[in-house]
């Protein structure tokens, strides 16, 4: 929504997201009780909360106010939460102390170098709260925020957090749409955390995200992905996307690895033969020897046939880089 809305179409809204008080499990009947419209309270039991976003009918966070008229929601003061957590709000279970170990250890593995497995798995034992938390982060408007619970999701590696991971695909801000596809792949790589949910919204990305560092990580995320056949349709595809990654540094944008050379070389690693035949003519007729070297140290034995029948090729470069890389991968095939 585009427009503030009235307090009478704000209640309405209201009413939407929250059908029942959270607290005093009334049925729908609400007031906004400020000037600025960012506040609103059940008429039952004068429990309030606050949302800035609250005069355009955004409801993804609410922040409790003003507690209950018997103060049943007193462990909830000032405390922000989720719509979600608030529209299934039991408050017979919720317990504080849970938040504080939720909070405590998600800074333990934020602001650690190399992650915290211990407390990793503490938080993906405690469960919703840990899920309910890293949901909260996601609403914020610092990215920075945004970007470390995306990050601590793909770290957890649980299956709960793609449905949490998923809309960021579709973010504004390339820079979570990258961080949503770096993180996926750790959940779903993981058989036992496997949805299937996760291959094709990822492929869509791959064709048609604008950002050429996005696209780039989906192609090299693809390379671990072996279980799926439309994986090496959609890197195949790839082979014919010429975007350079950038990276911006003190002297202006600087150009890394495209996207067909990802995608290049996620199928060598990938391996099956529909794969190698749509890559090694790309990898031997474009590339320099070197990067066809890395390219075909991934392939292994397989890659052996292919290599030989380049060296029938009537284009001068694909016989060089399939002498060189049969030489450098495979010196007993030259011996022979």
């Amino acid at each position: 929504m585009t427009k503030r809305l009235s307090k009478e179409e704000l209640a309405k809204v209201i009413a939407d997201y929250l059908p029942y008080c959270p607290i005093c499990k009334a049925a729908a009947d609400y007031k906004v009780v400020d000037f600025y419209k960012t506040c609103f309270a059940c008429k039952s039991c004068d429990g309030r909360w606050s949302n800035n976003e609250l005069p355009w009918g955004q409801l993804k966070k609410l922040k409790l106010i003003k507690h209950d008229n018997q103060k049943r929601a007193k462990p909830l003061m000032k405390k922000e939460k989720t719509v979600k957590f608030w529209q299934s709000l039991d408050l017979a279970k919720y317990d504080p102390q849970i938040d504080k170990e939720v909070n405590k250890l998600i800074r333990r593995i934020r602001y650690s170098r190399r992650g915290d497995k211990e407390a990793a798995v503490k938080l993906r034992e405690i469960g919703e709260p840990t899920f309910e938390k890293l949901s909260l982060m996601l609403c914020e408007s610092y990215v920075g925020d945004r970007q470390a619970a995306a990050a601590i999701l793909g770290y957890l590696g649980d299956a709960r957090g793609v449905g949490l991971l998923m809309p960021l695909l579709k973010d504004q801000d390339a820079s979570m749409r990258l961080q949503a596809v770096i993180s996926l792949p750790l959940i779903e790589e993981k058989e036992e955390e496997r949805t299937g949910q996760v291959v094709a919204p990822l492929i869509d990305v791959l064709r048609t995200d604008k950002d050429t560092n996005v696209r780039f990580a989906v192609a090299q995320c693809f390379g671990f992905f072996k279980w799926d056949p439309k994986v090496t349709d959609a890197l195949i595809e790839a082979l014919a996307d010429a975007g350079w990654t950038t990276k911006e540094t003190l002297f202006g944008i600087s150009f890394g690895p495209s996207v067909r050379e990802m995608a290049a070389l996620s199928l060598g690693k990938i391996g099956t033969k529909k794969a190698l035949e749509a890559m090694v003519p790309f990898a031997l007729g474009e590339w320099k020897l070197k990067y066809a070297v890395e390219v075909f140290s991934h392939v292994g034995d397989a890659a052996k046939e292919h290599l030989v029948k380049a060296l029938d090729s009537e284009d001068d470069n694909t016989i060089r880089n399939a002498k060189g890389v049969l030489e450098k991968v495979f010196p007993s095939e030259v011996e022979r």
